[in-house]
Formats: C-alpha cells, structure tokens, sequence
C-alpha cells in the first residue's frame, strides 16, 4: 500500500526500515520518513499520520512491545 505519494514509497518500506532498528531507542516519525524518503523532511505532510500508525503497530517498536507499555509519552497542553 502507498504511504507517501510525494516521495513515493509503501508500507513495505516503512517495515523494512523499521526492522532496521534494534529497538534501543525510541522511533520518531520523521526519521523514518527520512529513512524512506531520502529527504531531509515530508513535502505534503499527509503521509507522517500513516507512518506513525505503522511504528504502532510493529511488533518491536509499538505500543504493545514490553518494553514500551509503561513508557510516558509527554503530551503537548494546548488548551
């Protein structure tokens, strides 16, 4: 499936640079587009939602790995 039309790459790049990483650190959106991408950041935009729903979903760096379910993720106050 197509992940990024602007810099067109699909879901299979987005796991195959995911694998890439040991799992040591934590994985950022951007640094995977870059990974797939070649850029130094997204052009559009639309595409770093999906990405990031991937990351969630990989089975080392998701939310449900054990290493990451007691993790804090500070949230931004904009109220």
């Amino acid at each position: 499936m197509h992940v990024c039309f602007c810099f067109q790459f699909n879901d299979k790049a987005v796991k195959e640079a995911l694998d890439e990483k040991d799992g040591s650190e934590r994985v950022r959106t951007r640094d995977v587009h870059a990974t797939c991408s070649g850029a130094d950041r997204p052009n559009c935009g639309k595409c770093l939602g999906h990405i990031d729903e991937l990351i969630q979903e990989h089975p080392v760096h998701g939310e449900n790995h054990p290493k990451n379910r007691n993790k804090i993720i500070p949230t931004l106050n904009c109220g």
